[in-house]
Formats: structure tokens, sequence, C-alpha cells
């Protein structure tokens, strides 16, 4: 009788939760399991209309959207479900960090790009492609062999995982990535770097499907279709080293994705993707892809792939609209494009997200130097005081506060506002009496400015606290010769040379005061240091 009274128990329980899930969702539950998604959004879209409040059937409807790759409405969705309720909030963190990532790596690629062809100027888009792709390449790769060893070695025991080690490490594989990268770097025509590559993919490839093979772990299918990877990259390569067109340069490397994919499948190793599929594509190449076939254009423009880099992000921010973190990044990258306008934009909004007592002094620094770039020097002013006023100057790693306080006085001194300049010079100094770094610093731009008193003053100050300052010492006795008070910049020349007797600029000056003191017998010792510093006659 117990037993019955438990059975009937358990049913009733199920009957009320059943009885909980209307039509509508359950069907859109069945139709998600049997992945009809356009199913599943009728039903979801009548479920939300019976019942708006239901946070499940928004958080389904964005699931749905995010497998259509409509990352708009998955957003959307996704925040309504939040907002009525933190039930599925785990997953759609996590739902949303995988996509971010992707989008994310894909920005770092183009941005590494384009600060490659900003560096390599008008002179080879493709080349400086090639050398980043060379790079990430070798890197994934190198770790990829090593996690095939780990994962076989978890599958298979620690006997097999060392036969498939020795097979890479007969072919050099485990250590060739680094020098592939030093032997591209040396070679300076296309030609034969990607020569390099070639032959380098076809040896590592031979590698794994000797090893797999030895081992009876490479299917026939399989074999085969290495075997025909392999020996198009040997053709290729020799035909590399006679003549390199870049248009097709990225389909060879597409086939390395077809081999680490069999590999991956056959040692069941892959990355992934956060929802229980896995990525066969071990290495991704399409954003590399993408610029590759903008320097097969003749496209050499650095500010085109940076605007790549930044739609990425663009994507990530869709997916995760509140992530302060992708709107820094953009930021930056902007920034360090040159799009002033974007630059503004993304720092704004970071700075828009911040919580109280959590100031980033480096997105207010990023609005500064972007208007500079404007020339809007009012609003220069404005955010290089707030740069000002946030900065840690006690932990400013990346000298903030003095690149604001450069910028301050700049933006006054174009309006006309030399007084201000000037009190903001004082007020300055004022705050941090005792910071010698800041004193340096401030020395140096009052030289750079031209104003000397002010810099002999504060380098006087910095050597009440430093006597042995070379750049103290060496600059006031170089403004006292300049000056042609050759009798005062000697004590001063004296020191800096004692500190650094190698110095010229020290030897040279003091060489020069000597000579306009009539002190000749120390002006000739100089001279002749001099002489051996720079063998000169």
């Amino acid at each position: 009788m117990k037993t019955i009274k438990v059975l009937i128990a358990v049913f009733l329980c199920m009957f009320v939760l059943l009885g909980c899930v209307s039509p509508e969702l359950r069907t859109a539950r069945i139709a998600v399991n049997e992945k009809d998604w356009n199913r599943a959004l009728k039903a979801l879209d009548s479920e939300i209309e019976r019942n708006p409040a239901n946070a499940e059937a928004y958080y389904t409807r964005g699931l749905c959207y995010e497998k259509m790759s409509d990352l708009v409405n998955m957003s959307l969705n996704y925040e309504k479900s939040l907002e009525i309720s933190d039930q599925f909030k785990d997953k759609i963190d996590k739902s949303r960090k995988r996509l971010v990532i992707r989008y994310q790596n894909s920005s770092i690629i183009s941005w590494d790009v384009a600060k490659s062809m900003k560096a390599y100027g008008e002179k080879g888009g493709a080349e400086a492609i090639l050398s980043r792709a060379l790079e990430y390449l070798s890197v994934e790769l190198d770790g990829y062999f090593n996690g095939i060893i780990q994962e076989v070695e978890a599958k298979y025991g620690e006997g097999v995982a060392e036969s498939v080690k020795s097979e890479l490490e007969k072919a050099n594989i485990l250590t060739s990535t680094k020098q592939l990268m030093e032997n591209v770097r040396s070679v300076r025509d296309q030609e034969n770097a990607v020569a390099l590559l070639l032959g380098y993919f076809a040896d590592w490839a031979q590698a794994l499907k000797d090893g797999t093979k030895k081992l009876g772990m490479l299917g026939e299918d399989d074999e085969k279709e290495v075997e025909s990877t392999i020996n198009r990259l040997r053709e290729a390569k020799i035909q590399a080293e006679k003549e390199w067109k870049a248009e097709g340069g990225f389909e060879l490397l597409n086939e390395i994705n077809k081999v680490t994919g069999i590999f991956s499948a056959e040692f069941s190793v892959g990355t992934s993707s956060g929802n229980g599929e896995t990525q066969e594509e071990i290495v991704n190449l399409s954003e590399y892809q993408k610029m590759w076939d903008l320097a097969a254009k003749g496209i050499t423009d650095a500010s085109q792939v940076y605007r790549n880099s930044l739609s990425s992000l663009d994507t990530a921010i869709i997916i995760d609209p509140h992530n302060k973190d992708l709107y820094i990044r953009a930021s930056v990258i902007a920034s360090d494009g040159g799009l002033s306008d974007e630059a503004i934009k993304y720092s704004q909004q970071a700075i828009d997200l911040e919580t109280e007592g959590n100031n980033d002094p480096a997105m207010r620094a990023i609005q500064m130097q972007a208007y500079r770039q404007k020339g809007d020097n009012e609003a220069v002013i404005k955010w290089a005081k707030e740069t000002m006023r946030v900065v840690d100057v006690d932990n400013d790693v990346q000298n903030l506060y003095l690149q604001a306080f450069d910028e301050l006085i700049n933006a006054y001194e174009s309006l006309g506002e030399t007084e201000l300049a000037a009190q903001t010079t004082q007020e300055t100094l004022a705050m941090f009496p005792n910071n010698l770094v800041l004193k340096k610093n401030l020395a140096i731009f009052m030289v750079r400015r031209k104003d000397y008193d002010e810099a002999m003053n504060i380098y006087e100050d910095v050597l009440k606290q430093e006597p042995d300052d070379i750049d103290a010492n060496l600059t006031i006795g170089t403004i006292f010769c300049n000056r042609g008070k050759y009798t005062e910049a000697i004590p001063y020349l004296i020191k800096a040379h004692e500190v650094d007797p190698d110095n010229v600029a020290a030897v040279t000056n003091l060489m020069s005061a000597y000579y306009n003191t009539d002190q000749v017998a120390d002006g000739n010792v100089m001279r002749d240091k001099l002489k051996a510093l720079t063998g000169g006659e």
C-alpha cells in the first residue's frame, strides 16, 4: 500500500509539472531538440504573446536566433530573459562568452595585420600579412602538436604517446616552428618565404601521417586524402620557388585545415565550442584569408584593416552590450589606427559603463588624444583635466598624468593661454613636491618647450634629492654653456662626467667650458677623451 501511495504522489507531481508547461512551450522544446528553429520560433512567439513574463520563452527564442546566426535578435531576447529572471543567466553568460571570444579573436588577428601593414608601409600589404599569418600558424600548431600528444596519452597510454612524439621529433616538428619564423624573417622575397611555409607543412603532415599509420590509427580514406594534400604542398613549394602569386596563396593553407581536421578526428581531439560540438579546424585562417585578398588586390591601406578589426568587435558588442572590456579594446584599436571619431565613440561608451570609484584614466586619455588629432583644443583641455583627476600618480605605469599635463599645456598655448599654462605647471609641482619621476619628466617637458629657466629650477630641486642625477647635471651644465656662462657650467658638467665618463655630450660641453675659461690643459684632456670616444682625428 505504501508503494502505491508513493507512485501516486510521483504521478501527481509529474501531472502538475506537465500541466504548468503550455502546449506552445512544449512544442518549442521539441522543435529545439529537433533543431527545427523556425517551428520553435513560431511556437515561442505564441507563448510570449500569451505569457510575456516567461523567461524561458525569451531565453529559448534567443537560443534559436543564435543557432540561426541572427545575433541582434539573439541578444535582444537574452536581455529580455535576464530582465525577467536570472534563471538562465549561467547559460546565457556561457553562450555569450563563447561567441565573444570568437569575434575577439577575429578582431585581434585583424589588428595584428593592421599593425604590421602600418609598419611595412605602402611597400607590401601581402608581405605584412604573410609574416603575421606565419607567426600565428606557428604558435597555434606548436600548441596543437603538444595537445595531440597529451590527448593520445590520455586515451592510449604513455607508450603510444611516446611513439607519436618520437615520430614528430624525427621530423623536427616540435621545435621547427620557432626556427621557421626565424628563417622566414630572414627571407626578404615573398617567393622563398612561401616556399618555406609550404615545405614546412608538408613535412609535419608527412610525420603525422607516418606516425598514425604505424600505430594503426589512420583510416585508408583519410590516408589517401592526407597523402594528396602532402603531394600538393610539395608541388606548390617547387612552383613557389619559381613564381608566386598572392591570389592563390591561401588555397593551400586551407588544405592544412583539412589535414588538422583529419588528425583531430583520429585522435578524438579538437577545440570545444562550449555546446558539445567540436571545431575540426584547429587553425582558423578565415581572417587572414580576408586580409590576404585585400593584399592580392593591391590594397595596402592599414586603416581599412583597422576598421575590419573594429567590425568584429562591433559584433561582439551586439552579443554582450554591457561588456565594458569590449569598448575599451575597441577604443585602443581605433586610437592605434588613428581613427579619432571611432576612438571617441568607444572610449565614451566605456566611460558610460564605469561604476562609482572605478574610473579609467586610459579611456579619458584616448578622448584627449583623439580630440587633439581633430584639433579641438577645448575638448583636449577638458579630457586632459579629467585624466589628471582620476589617475593614480603613484601607480601611473603608463605615465598618463604627464601625458595629460603635456597635452593640457599644449592646448593652453595653442589658445594663447600662456598664463594658464604657467599656472598649471606650478600647480602640478605643488601637488607632487616629492615625486622625483614627475619632477624629472616636467623638467624634460620644460626643455622641450624651451622654458630653460623653469627646467633648471626643477632640475635643481631634483639634485637636492639625487645629487648624482646625470640628466639634471648635464642639462643645467649645457644650458649654462649655451648662455655663455661657462664657469657656472663646469661643476655640473664635472659631476655628469664622473657619473658617466663615456657620455659624449658631457665630455664635449666640459671641453668647451674649459677652453672658454682658459683652462687649456683640462680642455686638452677632454679633447683627447672625445677623440677616443668618437674615433675622431
